[in-house]
């Protein structure tokens, strides 16, 4: 069902046993949407389904996101919303209630200056007298706090723009009430919604909510919505009731005596201390509102197909060719720069060394930091690790030269590991207090997290996966070597993807007689789905083994994306692995370039199920306390004094 080329929507249904209902729901937006020419994907998260749910979205075409188990609607719509690959989010149930047919007029009604538009339901809202009427009174009291009529509150048909929602993640409940959640947040941050009038259907299937604690649920997310965006709304109606009651109080008691009581004088006091409270959660609230950090792109394609970058660097001719490219797409960065809304700072991501200079030369007007995700070195890459170019080459000097320039360029430089800053310090002459170490860290796995594993059956052997792209500092041969050494010993180990070390590991596995099960390879970049797949399916995630210089300095994106799924991960020891790493607390570390050292940490892990599950859990606590997208974001933003400072322009 995902449509080829770009996704413009992706339809994230949430589903928890709806089997019978959820193959009817995806032929019709199929239909719908596939009919009104929109290019789309859908996404189905299930929740712990018990019933083959995620089968038959499956063979729908769907894209399936699986829980191991029930863990929410909210916590459903969050992980698709994560996962969603179009730049608008169709969010709906997967019970039939909501008609498919629909969504072209969403779509329409979101057209480019709304940040949503939900489908308000008519006609009783399909549901009992009961819960029509708490919805109303919902609609009514959410209604007050936004400042906003809203018609329908927690109906959960609608249509967001996916960097809208992404913002608000972190304020969505696990459970039914993400709806009102999401529509408050956005209405009480400045964005625009919409509300579209459809009609409810019936839904299959037994309904999952529960009127008195869904309800109460409802009732307590408006309050903390309201507390976090305008607290005013609640503390001054609040401050007025306990003033008008001591005034009332006061007056009663005036008849018998014109005395001030210590009770009109509590109330009295309750009143001022709830007005004065709400003025400072209000100015609380402001600062907070600014700590958010919004993305504007602005990005022309350069050597952008597989092994152009291998190309250019190692050979003459395409080098030239390169550098003519990079020349236009230069000019063309610039003109898009212009177009850009005010923002606090331009970010040059890597490799981004043709790309800083073009970001400090068109951003002088606005005077802006620059920021550079230097990441690695293009010299040190293609010339000391890779050997493409040799030292003191023509092409070795130009990398050089590119390195130190666009650091020059950029106000501060991002480096992943304390090692890499002293080598950019070293190298590429840039001075200490320039560099900003900010780890690389890892996006959340996505349909729950993978570990820790359980223990194989003794008929299945140690599942070991390793991906990459083949070059000499992962130390591919090291894994051949090694895979030989437990041949036949229950470990099999899968080798994911390819590039400049693949055939000579390849040569050197056929010479050992290393061949399936023991030894697999998969000789593909596989989309981040399928590789996510085979993350969980692994009981053992790989590192990096190479013996370079440049292996001893980096942690590369595989430990963090291990470390996100809560893996048990072997890699190389090493300065910057052993800063980030405890060995036997987050990882085993073995000596790099040491195939043995490998092979008896597979085996010692393949003997201990313990071990695998202290090495997954303390994984996924590093992740959890360092490395997830709001600790990384958190570390860049102190750094630079982003937090409580508003936009400047």
């Amino acid at each position: 069902m995902p449509e080829p080329g770009p996704v413009r929507v992706s339809v994230v249904i949430p589903a928890r046993d709806e089997a019978g209902g959820l193959p009817g729901v995806l032929a019709g937006v199929k239909a719908a949407l596939g009919g009104a020419g929109v290019s789309f994907e859908v996404l189905v998260v299930d929740d712990g389904s018990s019933d083959g749910t995620g089968d038959a979205a499956r063979k729908a075409g769907a894209r399936v996101l699986r829980h191991p188990y029930p863990m929410g609607n909210g916590a459903a719509v969050k992980d698709g919303i994560r996962a969603a690959r179009g730049e608008v989010v169709a969010l709906m149930d997967a019970d039939g209630q909501h008609d498919p047919a629909d969504l072209p007029r969403l779509l329409e009604a979101l057209g480019e200056e709304w940040a949503m538009a939900v489908g308000a339901r008519t006609g009783g809202f399909g549901a009992g007298i009961h819960r029509a009427f708490a919805n109303r009174v919902y609609a009514a009291l959410a209604s007050y706090v936004s400042g906003v009529r809203i018609p329908d509150l927690t109906s959960g048909f609608r249509v967001v723009r996916r960097d809208a929602a992404r913002k608000f993640l972190y304020m969505l409940p696990n459970t039914f009430s993400y709806p009102s959640t999401l529509t408050l947040a956005l209405l009480r941050s400045g964005r625009p919604v919409r509300f579209v009038p459809v009609k409810a259907r019936g839904r299959t299937g037994t309904s999952k909510i529960h009127l008195l604690r869904d309800g109460a649920r409802f009732f307590l997310i408006i309050l903390r919505v309201a507390t976090s965006f305008s607290p005013l709304r609640v503390f001054l109606p609040a401050s007025m009731v306990s003033f008008a009651a001591g005034l009332a109080l006061y007056l009663y008691k005036w008849k018998e005596a014109p005395l001030l009581t210590n009770g009109i004088q509590l109330l009295w006091l309750l009143g001022a201390l709830l007005f004065f409270l709400g003025l400072l959660a209000e100015q609380i609230a402001s600062l907070l509102g600014e700590r958010g950090v919004e993305v504007v792109e602005r990005r022309v394609p350069l050597l952008e197909e597989e092994g152009a970058r291998t190309r250019a660097a190692g050979s003459p001719v395409a080098f030239l060719r390169a550098g003519a490219a990079a020349v236009r797409a230069r000019a063309a960065l610039r003109e898009a720069y212009r177009g850009a809304p005010p923002h606090d700072a331009v970010l040059v991501g890597y490799p981004g060394a043709l790309a800083a200079g073009v970001a400090r030369r068109a951003n002088r007007d606005r005077r802006r930091p620059v920021l550079l995700d230097a990441f690695l070195s293009l010299y040190d890459t293609a010339v000391n690790d890779r050997r493409l170019a040799r030292p003191g080459s023509l092409r070795a000097r130009v990398l050089r030269r590119l390195d130190r320039s666009s650091c020059a360029a950029a106000d501060r430089v991002l480096v992943d590991t304390e090692e890499n800053a002293r080598w950019f310090e070293e190298e590429a002459d840039v001075p200490r207090g320039k560099l900003l170490v900010v780890p690389v860290g890892a996006m959340p796995f996505p349909g729950g997290l993978a570990g820790p594993p359980d223990p194989p059956p003794p008929a299945r052997p140690l599942e070991v996966l390793f991906f990459g792209t083949y070059v000499p500092l992962q130390g591919v041969p090291v894994l051949v070597e090694a895979a030989a050494r437990v041949r036949g010993g229950g470990v099999r180990i899968t080798l994911v993807g390819r590039g400049q070390d693949l055939p000579a590991a390849r040569e050197r596995a056929a010479a050992l007689g290393l061949e399936a099960p023991d030894l697999l390879w998969v000789e593909e970049f596989l989309p981040r789905e399928a590789l996510d797949r085979r993350i969980a399916a692994a009981d053992v995630c790989l590192g990096v083994f190479g013996a370079t210089g440049k292996a001893a300095r980096v942690v590369p994106c595989k430990v963090h994306d291990a470390l996100a799924a809560g893996k048990p991960l072997v890699t190389a020891d090493g300065p910057a692995a052993r800063a980030l790493l405890g060995d036997g607390r987050e990882a085993l570390l073995v000596p790099p370039g040491d195939p043995a050292a490998l092979a008896s940490a597979l085996e010692r892990l393949r003997d201990d199920p313990a071990l695998r599950g202290r090495l997954a859990a303390g994984a996924l606590r590093l992740w959890r306390e360092r490395l997830t997208p709001g600790a990384v974001a958190g570390r860049l933003a102190e750094a630079m004094g982003w937090q409580g400072r508003p936009r400047t322009g």
